[in-house]
């Protein structure tokens, strides 16, 4: 009875390491985040609705870019950043 109950935990660690194992690495490119979120700056308030759509545009890139680094700092930790080396 007692090497049913280690097989079965066996068999759960098993699968706990291939569900974990399937979790990809996030990979984000901060100048893509950048370029694409300036395309939506939009300073010409002469057209209020092109204005508005691109001011809404770009808060919804601000929140998709947001929630990406939320879900690369909970899966790696936060960045060191060391400002020793700038030029």
């Amino acid at each position: 009875m007692k090497l049913n109950g280690v097989k079965i935990l066996s068999i759960g660690f098993f699968l706990f390491g291939l569900i974990a194992c399937n979790e990809e690495p996030i990979n984000i490119d901060y100048c893509k985040m950048i370029s694409k979120d300036q395309t939506y700056v939009n300073t010409d308030k002469s057209d209020m609705v092109k204005f508005k759509a691109d001011k809404e545009v770009r808060h919804k890139i601000f929140e998709k870019n947001f929630e990406l680094i939320m879900e690369k700092t909970k899966q790696d930790g936060f960045q060191y950043v060391s400002l020793n080396n700038l030029p």
